[in-house]
């Protein structure tokens, strides 16, 4: 069994390889093509090739998952169709990069990196970081102080809210998130720029990275730290920038058993010590801690409901019929004039296979489009990275407008790669108008590198 996931994996693998290493020779930045690509590959093809290797995986009971979908045993034929499938559908999104990037000389120089106002730059951080303060300071104030929202799950702090104001509530955190990620692509690219050692601006680099790692806190969710990592690790490469790669790569074990605990503090940081004690005593008794360990940090459990997906839609259950894409235009209608207002994928999914428990589960961008059309996933996948060409193509086309865009675009088509479509699509829509409202690209370069900014005609 184990040769066949192999034979089917390693073209897969070879393809990415080449493709990225395609778009690395054709650009000397990081791209929002390049971000789907390397979303697909962090959080779907490189969970799979831990699966196969693993034999599977258990979700450990600490998880308390109920359904059956937290075990994923590749021994057993069945799991052949929804490998083949995956791999498949993989390797033509990949071959769809390849072959739309032509090869040439690269589209941008990197010295038109010292053309940046980082200046402009910072006052983007001031901006996105008050609205973030903000939006702490009324959060904590209306769940009553401090110590209430710590105590509470983070995944249930924003229930009270949207229960009271409801589409009104989830407007707002439509646009926190997008300010979230505005602040994290601004920090992405003053990382970068320090690296590349055009600027010293070392107190605002200092202030972002640690206003990330408080968001993390406030929030529980790490998606944002993993994003910020994987924008990094990019442009290290396109840069050539090994010895940074490796020192990552060293800090790497300490990062992701940082981050594995975090899955179990996060839950109620008032007490803090008793989430670690808890976190120990099931590392002791648990047999794969380091697959555990791999699995949360790529949000591997992700792959494996997708797996199961695809073996059980069309069989166990009806297919969507494309409802859930559907959101992405009926998002701002009310409930109440439109009571039946499809739900989001996460909460399908998590409906269909943690029906007792109230939460939300991911399954990947292929995981909703599986469930919504089944095999023509393998087509429907590679058009949909064709159209992430082209606008990332009409994106970059125009940098000197839109570098900030671009940047955004990377998180957010490899946050498309993990979660659903119709979230990404508003998000995206969102930052848009965030950007343009704010004037954020504006007077971002210096006026004499504009006309150098221009990407060649191919």
């Amino acid at each position: 069994m184990l040769f066949l996931y192999l034979l089917m994996l390693f073209p897969v693998v070879i393809i990415f390889i080449v493709t990225f290493r395609r778009l690395v020779i054709v650009d000397c930045l990081v791209t929002p093509i390049m971000g789907w690509v390397v979303g697909l590959a962090y959080f779907i093809l490189l969970p799979l090739i831990l699966l196969i290797v693993n034999g599977g995986f258990v979700i450990p009971e600490s998880h308390q998952v109920l359904g059956y979908w937290g075990e994923v045993d590749l021994s057993r034929t069945v799991y052949l169709y929804s490998v083949a499938v995956t791999c498949a559908s993989l390797a033509l999104a990949f071959l769809s990069v390849y072959f739309l990037t032509k090869m040439q000389k690269r589209r941008f120089l990197l010295a038109n990196l010292l053309q940046i106002k980082y200046s402009k730059l910072n006052r983007i951080l001031w901006i996105c970081s008050t609205l973030m303060v903000l939006e702490w300071v009324y959060n904590v104030a209306s769940t009553g102080g401090i110590h209430n929202y710590f105590q509470e799950h983070w995944y249930s702090r924003h229930e009270a809210s949207i229960k009271n104001y409801a589409e009104a509530y989830v407007f707002l955190l439509y646009v926190s998130v997008v300010n979230q990620v505005v602040f994290t692509a601004a920090t992405g690219i003053l990382i970068v720029g320090r690296i590349n050692r055009r600027h010293n601006k070392n107190i605002a680099l200092t202030i972002g990275l640690t206003l990330m790692v408080l968001n993390m806190i406030y929030t529980g969710n790490r998606i944002f730290i993993a994003l910020l990592i994987l924008y990094v690790v990019a442009s290290l490469i396109v840069y050539r920038r090994w010895h940074y790669l490796l020192l990552i790569a060293l800090m790497a074990p300490v990062a992701i058993g940082l981050l594995s605990m975090w899955a179990y503090v996060r839950g109620d940081l008032t007490n803090i010590a008793s989430a670690v004690e808890t976190y120990q005593e099931h590392t002791v008794v648990e047999n794969n801690v380091v697959m555990r360990m791999l699995v949360e940090t790529t949000e591997g459990t992700n792959v494996m409901l997708l797996l199961h997906i695809i073996n059980d839609y069309g069989t166990k259950y009806e297919f969507l019929n494309g409802s859930t894409y559907s959101k992405a235009l009926t998002f701002m209608v009310p409930r109440s004039l439109y009571p039946d207002k499809p739900e989001s994928f996460s909460v399908i999914a998590a409906k269909t296979y943690e029906p007792d428990a109230a939460t939300s589960l991911s399954s990947t961008a292929m995981g909703e489009m599986y469930a919504n059309f089944g095999l023509f996933m393998i087509v429907l996948l590679p058009i949909m990275t064709i159209v992430i060409v082209f606008i990332s193509h009409r994106v970059t086309d125009k940098l000197h407008k839109n570098y900030i865009l671009s940047s955004i675009m990377f998180f957010m088509f490899a946050w498309m790669a993990r979660s659903e479509f119709a979230s990404n699509f508003i998000f995206i829509l969102f930052a848009m108008i965030f950007i343009r409202g704010l004037s954020l690209e504006k007077g971002l370069f210096y006026s004499a590198s504009s006309r150098k900014l221009l990407r060649p005609t191919i």
